[in-house]
């Protein structure tokens, strides 16, 4: 698939988003994605297609879902999780939901979102092909002035660095979420 034809299925997939709000949401953390049934370990090329991630995770099954455009799908949800085995939402180690889940068709999942991300890259396929952001995980900071400067509420009231007793000198912060 060449960079024209991959971005005009992803056009076709964004003309109906709904096939990615009918998957499960990925668990925030790697114990509890191996403790659910919706979900089963599956490494393969998890280096080569998200670097940074430890693990991935899989839906066990396929979800059918009638997209307005391009008719019945059968999609797929992965999530995959950093070396302290909290779950990755952005960046190229992210997981990212299957237009066509392994799980239905390998060779239509390879030529619909593998060479589709080889086409786009991440940055652009990660636009239509989201990584999920779990429910309700608890914030995961890329580094010390992040963790500095959030919030604590809805109403956005910021921390008081002052108030988190934290040293910026420090040799350990906070495992990165790429």
């Amino acid at each position: 698939m060449n960079q024209k034809e991959a971005r005009a299925y992803a056009e076709k997939l964004n003309q109906d988003p709904g096939w990615r709000e009918v998957l499960d949401k990925c668990p925030c953390t790697k114990t509890e994605a191996q403790q659910s049934p919706k979900f089963e370990q599956s490494q393969f090329f998890v280096e080569t297609y998200h670097p940074g991630a430890e693990s991935a995770f899989r839906s066990t099954e396929a979800t059918t879902y009638q997209h307005s455009v391009l008719g019945k799908m059968q999609v797929g949800q992965q999530c995959t999780y950093d070396k302290s085995g909290h779950l990755i939402t952005q960046g190229p180690g992210a997981g990212t939901p299957d237009s066509v889940s392994p799980e239905y068709g390998t060779y239509s999942h390879y030529t619909k979102d593998v060479l589709t991300h080889k086409a786009l890259g991440h940055q652009e396929y990660n636009q239509t092909w989201t990584p999920n952001q779990g429910d309700n995980c608890a914030p995961r900071f890329q580094n010390l002035n992040e963790l500095k400067n959030a919030t604590i509420n809805p109403s956005e009231q910021s921390l008081n660095p002052s108030s988190l007793n934290v040293n910026s000198t420090q040799s350990h912060s906070p495992s990165p979420n790429f």
